[in-house]
């Protein structure tokens, strides 16, 4: 009944439910009828994939990835392995993140990867972040100033390295991220920050609002002027 289904959107829809529930016998059951259907399109393809990267199922991801590519290799590009990349940072598992990764670098060794790495770095994804830096990829940390709202959730490890990778007044850009940091809470990076003389024209009310005594605190030890 399955096979003879004709309504194209249901026989996705299936597929989507079973990637999502991780249900690997109908996956596999899918791709060992797979002439009997309509070839997959890029979209279906690529929701997939978004899917497994969403529920953190290293394992079916790479399923997915080794058969897509048997079958429908002509959609796999930069592009492609990029926009998972993106979404990867946000959700997954260390190990998708490191396949992609390496599949970008294979196609272009010069790739820029600096918008993953401050998706990584917002999303609270430091493996990544360390992977990227470990890797040496291409990163241009000069234009991560203007994403400084993005800099505040940053792990302060992380933050350092790239601070102490741009110019001055790259330096002094990336310390206004200071409002951010205390929103987020992010006290190691808080700390950070005001060891480098970062502006606090509105870091105490910041803190306060935070209702976290610790932060104030912070704040209080090296400006107590609001």
């Amino acid at each position: 009944l399955f096979i003879n289904q004709t309504d194209i959107n249901g026989i996705e829809h299936s597929i989507y439910t079973a990637v999502e529930i991780n249900h690997q016998n109908i996956i596999n059951f899918y791709f060992d009828n797979l002439d009997k259907f309509e070839p997959p399109n890029k979209f279906f393809v690529q929701n997939l994939l978004n899917s497994s990267i969403r529920n953190k199922t290293d394992e079916l991801f790479n399923f997915l990835m080794d058969k897509f590519q048997q079958t429908s290799n002509g959609f796999f590009n930069l592009d492609l392995y990029y926009e998972l990349l993106i979404k990867a940072c946000i959700y997954s598992n260390l190990s998708p993140k490191k396949t992609l990764v390496k599949l970008i670098l294979d196609k272009n060794p010069k790739f820029n990867f600096s918008k993953a790495f401050i998706k990584a770095s917002s999303s609270g994804a430091m493996d990544l972040c360390r992977y990227f830096i470990d890797q040496k990829v291409h990163i241009i940390y000069d234009k991560l100033s203007s994403q400084v709202s993005e800099l505040g959730s940053v792990d302060q490890q992380i933050f350092e390295m790239i601070y102490n990778n741009v110019s001055p007044e790259i330096q002094y850009k990336f310390l206004k991220c200071i409002d951010y940091a205390i929103e987020k809470k992010n006290i190691k990076l808080i700390d950070y920050l005001l060891k480098q003389n970062a502006p606090m024209r509105l870091s105490l009310f910041k803190a306060v609002k935070t209702h976290d005594v610790d932060i104030v605190n912070l704040i209080l030890k090296y400006n107590s002027k609001p």
